[in-house]
């Protein structure tokens, strides 16, 4: 097994003289069945597999494109083609995140029309002449009233 270190500092296999980059940023990894497994050792600013970020292990495929901060890393030329053989199970292939919009699981009621509202009253126009009729009459029928209710008494 082979283990290849990447990061900002001194001490690692290969040093990369990027900010975005942790000082010990991934592992690369070659297994005995000549397997490259990439290892993000918990990177603050991620690691980049064809755009898609990710953590923890990761087998990589021959065509894969690894970026740590802002640099694209030759990953496949650190190990010797003749004894690399690229292999990656369906279940742990990279890939771009996507964005799924869930919807709730509502029925959707029918659409009911609400009744139509009630257009406002019109406005009244007054007759002050009839009002004031009107109530002269009804005055003059209650005095006429109190007149006879006074007069049978």
């Amino acid at each position: 097994m082979t283990i290849i270190s990447i990061g900002r500092e001194p001490g690692n296999d290969i040093i990369i003289n990027d900010s975005f980059v942790g000082r010990k940023h991934l592992e690369l990894i070659k297994d005995k069945s000549g397997n490259i497994i990439l290892r993000d050792l918990n990177s603050t600013n991620g690691t980049f597999i064809n755009g898609a970020k990710v953590t923890g292990e990761v087998y990589l495929r021959q065509n894969d494109r690894v970026r740590i901060g802002n640099t694209e890393i030759p990953w496949f030329s650190y190990f010797p083609a003749e004894r690399t053989e690229i292999y990656s199970p369906p279940t742990m292939v990279a890939q771009p995140q996507q964005q799924i919009n869930v919807q709730p699981n509502v029925q959707q009621q029918p659409h009911v029309t609400p009744p139509p509202i009630a257009p406002p009253p019109k406005k009244m126009k007054f007759n002050l002449q009839a009002i004031i009729a009107t109530v002269s009459s009804i005055l003059g029928l209650g005095m006429m009233i109190m007149m006879l209710v006074k007069g049978c008494s």
